[in-house]
């Protein structure tokens, strides 16, 4: 554990501050297309310091307009590895879902850590409305090497559910849940109903962290106090190492139309 805090403060990551940006989103409106959603994606371009991507989708209520954030941080060896988490929620608080998984991806992004490919960081909206904004993303950009999605990591206990289709990082993950024993649940196989789906289904390796649902899940009961941010920061350190193994040399190649599994997901 002391060795876990060290990592943690070289990166600038302590449970305080992932539970300051916790609260930050809390405090926001983040559902997709209404115009409070503005304040919180604008905060979000500044934390993470990167662009806005603005597209449109329609909705039962007509047309409506999101932003995904993105920061691309360039390598030198060929090929792009994606970070993402979605930022918007369904009306509720969002803590878990998915202001957890924003915090993990600000932490890594802030952390400068020199990687051999380039990085793309991104915070998607409109997750919660269909995948729109991760969907707008993989029609408009280069198809990346490799997806690590994180998506309601805030109720860490004895496991962390890891869903991935990614037999070229096999050995990557394998070696990364050698030295973290709560993260013998993962499992190579994906699910539908987060952001690494649509890259799944173009036959991208992915992996999405997941502790899994609660009570709270889309309720006013999903709340900062809820959470627990010494897990948080553990799977923020998983997913550095994981990241790490990955950029260091695994053989990537694509199949298309990927079969995607359903998992016990969201």
């Amino acid at each position: 554990m002391f060795k876990l805090a060290l990592v943690l403060l070289a990166l600038g990551q302590t449970p305080d501050s992932v539970r300051y940006e916790v609260d930050t989103l809390c405090s926001m409106n983040r559902v997709t297309g209404e115009d409070e959603a503005n304040n919180a994606a604008t905060y979000l371009k500044w934390a993470l310091d990167g662009e806005f991507e603005s597209f449109k989708f329609n909705t039962r209520r007509g047309e409506r307009r999101g932003k995904n954030i993105i920061k691309v941080v360039p390598g030198e060896e060929d090929g792009q590895i994606l970070v993402c988490a979605h930022y918007d929620c369904v009306g509720g608080i969002g803590a878990d879902d998915n202001a957890s998984g924003v915090a993990a991806v600000l932490a890594i992004a802030n952390a400068n850590i020199r990687f051999k490919h380039t990085v793309v960081f991104a915070l998607f909206a409109a997750e919660e409305q269909g995948l729109v904004g991760s969907q707008y993303y993989v029609e408009n950009h280069q198809k990346p090497i490799f997806v690590l999605n994180f998506d309601m990591i805030g109720h860490l206990k004895r496991g962390l559910r890891g869903y991935g289709e990614s037999p070229e990082i096999e050995d990557a993950i394998k070696k990364v849940m050698a030295r973290h024993s709560f993260s013998k649940s993962i499992t190579f196989r994906s699910g539908r109903n987060s952001d690494h789906y649509s890259f799944a289904k173009k036959g991208v390796p992915v992996v999405h962290l997941f502790t899994g649902l609660t009570p709270t899940y889309h309720t006013r009961k999903d709340t900062p106090d809820s959470l627990n941010y010494e897990g948080i920061c553990t799977i923020i350190e998983y997913a550095r190492e994981l990241l790490v193994a990955v950029d260091g040399g695994a053989d990537y190649s694509f199949t298309e139309d990927l079969p995607v599994l359903d998992g016990d997901m969201k």
